[in-house]
């Protein structure tokens, strides 16, 4: 990566919690994770399943998505040489939907402590404002702020976390629209959000979250692990088999462990954040 775009990515992120959209896959590339993304949500409804998440474990094309050598050199410029992949999780509003994503740090349910890390949300097809991009709120990850549940059959957030925008002083959104094949960097504490599919086409998206080092676990009621680890591996963490291909028996195996293991500290968590023993 130049220095120039090394500089001006570092400088925005720094700024803002955020980056501007970066260039990622090529023409080919987008149609083919499109095509894998299409393809196994008509199979699995994957926004209603539990496939959704730690994808990187059972998909093979998800892996290769979070393994690809320019995303791997942006994560590089803003985290350093040694991360690994915690999560992948899939972003999908159909045409027309009404799913929106209500405003939140993501940071506040991470079992890690410090959240030494950042998401890596790569479209898949256009973002836009009309097809309910994300909206962040720049400036707000230096700290964290309170967060209450606000549940509903259309929030894609599992518990509808939201957090409470009167302790900002930055309370008007950014719009940042995405092009196919780009991606945006974000801090786990920056604030964003998103609302509806008002437009006639998918919106898809996948979210990466890398992690490093020195992100320690705070619960330890499942053995949290990770995939591609760079550079030096984190000793609290396991690591999971790379998947060789969509949902195979092993890969499915390995899935399952994996899921299992950050849901039982994720549900352990958040019982501790509402009973306010969290910090």
């Amino acid at each position: 990566m130049n220095a120039p775009l090394y500089e001006n990515l570092l400088a925005g992120y720094a700024k803002n919690g955020f980056t501007s959209a970066q260039p990622l896959l090529t023409a080919d590339e987008v149609l083919e994770f499109r095509g894998q993304a299409e393809h196994w949500d008509k199979l699995l409804d994957l926004m209603h399943s539990d496939y959704r998440c730690k994808s990187q474990v059972l998909f093979n094309w998800v892996w290769r998505l979070s393994n690809h050598p320019k995303l791997l050199q942006y994560v590089c410029a803003l985290l350093g040489d040694d991360f690994a992949c915690w999560d992948a999780m899939m972003w999908f509003k159909k045409a027309g939907d009404e799913k929106y994503v209500s405003p939140h740090q993501d940071g506040t349910y991470w079992n890690f402590q410090p959240k030494a890390g950042l998401t890596a949300w790569v479209a898949l097809t256009d973002s836009t404002e009309q097809s309910g991009c994300v909206r962040y709120y720049a400036g707000t990850h230096l700290h964290a702020v309170p967060h209450s549940d606000k549940k509903h059959r259309n929030n894609l957030l599992m518990r509808g976390q939201t957090a409470n925008l009167s302790t900002v002083a930055q309370d008007n959104p950014v719009e940042v629209t995405v092009p196919a094949g780009h991606v945006v960097l974000h801090h786990p504490l920056v604030i964003h959000g998103s609302g509806p599919n008002n437009s006639d086409v998918d919106r898809l998206a996948v979210g990466l979250i890398y992690i490093t080092p020195e992100a320690v676990p705070i619960l330890d009621y499942g053995q949290e692990s990770v995939t591609n680890v760079y550079g030096r591996r984190n000793p609290r963490v396991t690591v999971d088999p790379s998947p060789v291909c969509d949902m195979g028996r092993h890969e499915f195996i390995a899935w399952q462990r994996a899921y299992d293991q950050q849901h039982a500290n994720y549900y352990k968590l958040t019982q501790s954040i509402e009973q306010g023993d969290a910090q």
